[in-house]
């Protein structure tokens, strides 16, 4: 089943922007170093994120954005659940666009 979800920081700039379109696909599982959305519970808030699939062992995996200002979600700290691997993106062109001149 697929879904879109568009995202709204620079957790994984600058290959992915702000208004940008992630597509996901329930039927399939992620396999290591796939992009992901996952819900992501524990340390101070519930949230959900996109990043990379990264294995640690067999029980444990992080979720990592690509911008490295943004902090990586482990399943050592809190409980995250991989909602599904991200399989298409749609790349915003609006936010290249200079405001209409009058």
């Amino acid at each position: 089943m697929l879904e879109y979800y568009e995202l709204r920081d620079e957790s994984n700039s600058p290959r992915y922007k702000p208004g940008d379109i992630a597509i996901i696909d329930r039927d399939f599982d992620p396999i290591p170093g796939d992009m992901v959305f996952a819900f992501v519970a524990g340390r101070d808030e519930h949230q959900y994120s996109i990043g990379k699939y990264v294995p640690c062992d067999e029980a444990q995996f992080e979720i990592s954005p690509i911008n490295p200002a943004y902090p990586s979600f482990s399943t050592r700290d809190c409980v995250i659940q991989i909602v599904a691997p991200i399989v298409e993106w749609h790349m915003s062109e609006k936010r290249e666009r200079p405001p209409r001149k009058k």
